[in-house]
């Protein structure tokens, strides 16, 4: 074979070489390329910080920095999806994402474990959060490690499952290196002796980082300090619970502010007396505090069956703390500020027997057994339409008076009225 014809054949058999290699690298992407770290993505980490730490300006940014991938771009408006409560939206995006660098598999499963949390959905963010684990121990990454055993503590604590809550808890403490990580853990340490009433452990875990001069971390100390006050309710040091939510009243953080105007208001509720206002926004863009304030609201306003839809609501988030008939098997929690309001304003039923068939008149006698079958005050006119068993029309007030009067006096019950709300008591 001539020259020629030999580098013909030589040229030929490279190229089909490299051809073959060409497409086993589509089939197999190369390993590096797919052991990439967080440092490699020192971009996208960048925004993390803006949005961990509260900067919304700086992480909008995002979206016109050309150095990031449109996956990087997905993972960072989903943080923006999370805030608005589009979870279904949120999802959907993640899930469209196709990649094999662990990393980023890690960062989109860490994210979908975060909505299911925040659904109540604890079994779904558990499955999501191992998945993260995973893949974050895959390239070896401590910080997302520390997020992603945080997570799964905390889905682990909501359901009820302590045991493995505090195991992911060290787990996630083996990770805490920055300053604002040892007061999420210190944060969390503190509640975990709170639940198990264990409020002396609590308390000095709280004052060592009170203790501590120079913190830096204002967001995260905001929070610590929100949930400080909590537990010092819970252990009976109500004017310091107080005085501790009132010193951070006007934070700016929508997170920390929802829950110390709830706390805010329902210390002022127990402790001074004072009407519970208008539901803050804040309060309101936080599901459960949102739902326990609507609680109170119709407990208090007499929505009789309203209160009892809602409150079921909160069972079924919360099915380990929160029982039927506006009651907790969980002792920490009955010491709560919402606990002690909900009783504040429950009917105290009477401890007495009455013979409702010796009470003359029909309507009588139902109107005194729907009052005292109820755990909660009843509206006038929820209990017109009991009684009349029509819908309630203004006309029938007058009749519900006279009704009111002529039952008076023929039981050892007295029916008292509190903002036309009405509940009997012992006379």
């Amino acid at each position: 074979m001539s020259e020629p014809a030999q580098l013909t054949e030589k040229t030929r058999r490279h190229h089909d070489v490299i051809g073959m290699l060409n497409a086993y690298k589509m089939l197999c992407p190369r390993q590096e390329n797919a052991m990439k770290f967080r440092s490699d993505y020192k971009t996208y980490s960048k925004y993390l910080d803006f949005h961990f730490n509260d900067q919304p300006a700086n992480f909008l940014r995002f979206r016109q920095d050309s150095e990031l991938t449109h996956i990087e771009k997905t993972l960072l408006n989903a943080r923006l999806l999370i805030r608005d409560k589009q979870w279904d939206e949120c999802l959907g995006k993640l899930e469209s994402i196709k990649t094999e660098i662990p990393f980023l598999k890690a960062e989109r499963y860490l994210q979908m474990a975060s909505i299911e949390l925040l659904r109540s959905r604890y079994e779904s963010s558990i499955q999501f959060g191992q998945l993260a684990i995973r893949y974050f121990q895959e390239c070896e990454d401590s910080v997302g490690l520390f997020r992603a055993n945080f997570n799964m503590m905390a889905a682990f604590q909501r359901a009820g499952l302590i045991t493995l809550a505090r195991f992911y808890l060290i787990q996630s403490e083996k990770y805490a290196t920055e300053e604002k990580e040892q007061l999420i853990i210190a944060r969390a340490k503190s509640c975990f002796f709170s639940s198990s009433c264990d409020f002396k452990s609590a308390i000095s875990t709280i004052e060592e980082i009170f203790s501590k001069k120079d913190i830096h971390n204002k967001l995260e100390f905001e929070f610590f300090v929100v949930s400080s006050a909590d537990i010092y309710f819970r252990a009976g040091k109500h004017q310091e619970a107080l005085k501790l939510v009132t010193s951070i009243l006007n934070s700016k953080v929508l997170l920390v502010r929802g829950r110390v105007l709830f706390l805010y208001h329902t210390f002022k509720l127990l402790l001074e007396n004072k009407e519970l206002p208008a539901k803050p926004h804040a309060v309101s863009q936080i599901p459960e505090f949102s739902l326990k304030w609507d609680i109170l609201e119709s407990i208090k306003s007499g929505e009789a069956d309203q209160s009892k839809m809602l409150w079921a609501k909160l069972v079924q988030m919360f099915p380990s703390k929160f029982t039927h008939d506006f009651s907790s098997q969980d002792k920490s929690e009955c010491l709560a500020s919402f606990m002690q309001s909900v009783r504040s304003l429950l009917v105290n039923k009477p401890e007495c027997s009455v013979d409702v068939k010796s009470i003359k008149g029909k309507k009588a006698r139902l109107l005194i057994e729907v009052l005292m079958n109820s755990s909660t005050p009843i509206r006038k006119e929820i209990l017109i339409e009991k009684v009349w068993q029509t819908a309630y029309q203004p006309e029938f007030d007058a009749r519900f008076y006279k009704l009111i009067e002529r039952v008076k006096g023929l039981t050892q019950l007295t029916i008292r009225n509190n903002c036309s709300a009405y509940y009997l008591e012992k006379a």
